[in-house]
Order: C-alpha cells, then structure tokens, then sequence
C-alpha cells in the first residue's frame, strides 16, 4: 500500500499557550493532541496504530469520544508520525499515512467511507485529519466544527453538503463541505435544528437538533449511507472541553 505523506497545518497557536489543552490539564505543553473517531458508514469496529503500534483500538461507529491524547511531537526530516488504519477484528490495514502533527495543535483523526465501496474507490474507507481550535466563542454563543463523514448510495457521487439552520434564508449556514472535509460555524446558544442539505439543491440528506451551552465547543459529525436502513446519514453532536 502507497503511504500518503501530509503536514498538518499549523494554526492557532494560542490555544495550548493558554494551558487549558484537554490531556495536558494545567501544564503549557507543545506536544500535539490527537483524538480518532469512526464515522465508517458500514465498517466495523476499527483501531488506529502509531508507527505500527496500537494506539486508538476497537473503535465503533460514532462512539463517544474520549479525551485529546498528547503525543510526541516528530517533525518533517523523520516525515512524522506513520498512522495506520485496521479492522480490529483481523488487524487487516486499509489506510496508512504519514502525517506531521505540528507542535501546539489539537488533531481530529477521522475515518470514514465506505469498506465496500464495490466500483466506487472515490467511496473507499479511509482516513482523514484536521487541526481544531476549542477556545470559547464569545458571550452565549456555541462554536460548531463540522465534519462530512457521509456517502451517497451506490451509483451517486457522494455531494457536498451545505449545514444549516432551516429555510432558504437561513440564519446560521457554514461554507459548503466536500466529503472528508471539515468547516467551522459560530450560532447562538440553546435549542437549535440544523438541515445538512445536498449543496445547490432543495434536498435535505437529514437534519437534527440539538442544545447548545453558551460558549459550548461542539464536533459535529455528519455521518451515514444515503438511505441505508441500518445507518442512514445523521448529525451527531459531541460536545468538546473549550479552552479559554
């Protein structure tokens, strides 16, 4: 299998500095922090291994996530860290990237996809990362970092998807989203229903609702096969520890 190399960019330095980060409790630390989720509409339980030792094990389908975990920090000369994806069951691997997680960021290690994609390989279960920021939004507002962990069912290109709150002229409406993408959405706080709409069409693939604290930090993940009875497309919110 072709390692994928990639270097995550380095943003937001202020949130560790502050010396909130989620495992590192009230010592400023530059190591990078990482958190692994399965979002795999039809895999099973999954396990994750750094430099081909277990790390994230026995992963089920957008199970709770638990803390951020520091790891040490390898640069670009040693080409990072070599993170590998696998069935728990067999321990057969079906990714495998080497990736620069840089020093004071927080890492979301997502997989998603589809393990039987048939003649779909732009479907294939695989792995995708992205640094987040979990400082508190500002006053009573709730911060969103939004995920597009979805696939359409078989024969249709899986589309970007537009989350929003409901309606043409939505109050709240983050960027367009591209499978295995990530954008951010500041709304306010309480009880609010979102739509994750097929982008350029009136079709809604879901929605859901969901409270949200005042200065609440939230990963949304935006999962599921299009129509599949077992694990159709949902949002799922887990609320996130934010830092000052």
């Amino acid at each position: 299998m072709i390692k994928r190399v990639s270097t995550l960019a380095l943003g937001l330095v202020a949130l560790t500095l502050c010396g909130c980060g989620g495992s590192s409790g009230n010592s400023v630390s530059s190591k990078p922090e990482v958190l692994f989720l399965n979002a795999s509409a039809d895999a099973p339980n999954l396990t994750f291994r750094l430099d081909d030792g277990n790390f994230a094990t026995n992963l089920a389908y957008l199970g709770t996530p638990g803390a951020l975990r520091e790891i040490d920090f390898r640069s670009p000369a040693v080409d990072g860290w070599d993170v590998s994806l696998h069935l728990a069951t067999t321990g057969a691997e079906i990714d495998r990237a080497a990736i620069v997680f840089n020093q004071f960021t927080e890492n979301i290690v997502v997989a998603h996809g589809v393990q039987n994609f048939g003649a779909e390989p732009l479907k294939r279960l695989r792995f995708s990362t992205f640094t987040i920021d979990r400082s508190r939004p500002n006053g009573n507002r709730a911060k969103l970092i939004i995920f597009h962990a979805a696939e359409r069912e078989a024969g249709l290109d899986t589309a970007q998807i537009t989350f929003k709150t409901p309606g043409d002229n939505a109050l709240f409406s983050a960027s367009p989203i591209s499978a295995g993408q990530s954008t951010v959405l500041n709304t306010d706080s309480g009880n609010l229903t979102f739509e994750a709409r097929n982008t350029g069409t009136q079709g809604n693939f879901t929605t859901g609702s969901q409270t949200l604290a005042p200065g609440g930090v939230y990963l949304v993940l935006i999962a599921g096969l299009e129509n599949d009875p077992t694990r159709p497309i949902s949002i799922n919110f887990f609320q996130l520890p934010s830092t000052l």
